[in-house]
């Protein structure tokens, strides 16, 4: 199975270059959507806050001296999907090199179902098909290398052992690629299932309803656009997405994140502004 080189690619990069990844191409990408990294160098890590999303990772987490010199201690994690937005402040020692997986996936994977991990990051035993990725990072290899093993230890993971109905398998694969503007409706048309039935299915075993997935589909989509530019404009990313109009944008944004998507765009970009950033989510 020939997968990506992780080692010479390009990866993407976040506006604080604090935060890069790698979208996930050929045999593995119907697992996983991309491999990433976060911490890597010696520089001071700002906080960071994380919006709601529903994915679950598979983490090597790193801690390094002050300097970056010297490793002291390694371990294995699950990274939950997020439910309520929350800072994540690892501090400029921590390293963290990730495999984010679909939430369809996810049960069969980590052998643990989204809503058991979720506002979590769960330290776990290494599996023992896990031994090379886990005694390269303790080598202190460059979090590329960790990456390219993370993702080698995907590849051996039994197709077998992938259980989840079809249906439900398609649905999120459809939302993700309409940008989580898909209709439910036309999606159990296309499968020829009743909605309620698919809406059952899928919460059962996603963890959340199709809506609230595509909602936080949209949401992701929605600020790694924004992040390309320093002065985005909404209204057009208003219909470039599917909302009804910015209004609607605001609001929707502000349900999830309980912030405006200005104050959440200049955040993102500039980490002296987290200091008085209040999380304030109205009921949903």
């Amino acid at each position: 199975m020939m997968l990506q080189n992780y080692e010479t690619a390009t990866w993407k990069c976040d506006p604080l270059h604090e935060y890069r990844w790698l979208d996930i191409e050929g045999p593995l990408a119907d697992l996983a959507e991309a491999v990433w990294i976060f911490g890597e160098g010696s520089y001071p890590l700002s906080r960071q806050m994380l919006v709601p999303h529903w994915k679950a990772c598979i983490a090597i987490i790193r801690k390094w001296n002050e300097q970056k010199s010297e490793l002291l201690d390694v371990h294995v994690a699950l990274l939950g999907p997020v439910s309520l937005p929350r800072w994540n402040n690892n501090g400029s020692s921590c390293e963290i090199i990730a495999v984010r997986l679909f939430p369809e996936v996810a049960p069969a994977l980590l052998d643990v179902h989204p809503l058991e991990i979720v506002d979590q990051d769960v330290i776990v035993p290494a599996p023992l098909a896990f031994e090379t990725a886990l005694r390269v990072a303790k080598s202190g290899a460059p979090a590329q290398k960790v990456a390219t093993e993370l993702c080698k230890y995907l590849s051996r993971f039994p197709r077998a052992k992938m259980r989840n109905r079809p249906s439900v398998a398609h649905t999120a694969k459809w939302i993700r690629q309409s940008q989580g503007q898909a209709r439910i409706s036309d999606i159990a048309k296309l499968l020829d299932k009743p909605i309620r039935s698919l809406r059952r299915h899928f919460e059962d075993e996603i963890g959340i309803s199709p809506k609230q997935y595509a909602r936080h589909v949209r949401l992701m989509k929605l600020l790694l656009r924004a992040d390309c530019s320093n002065a985005p404009d909404w209204s057009a990313l208003a219909q470039d997405f599917g909302y009804f109009d910015q209004a609607h944008l605001i609001q929707d944004v502000r349900s999830l994140t309980g912030q405006g998507v200005a104050l959440l765009h200049q955040q993102r970009r500039n980490p002296r502004i987290t200091d008085d950033y209040v999380i304030n989510v109205p009921n949903r």
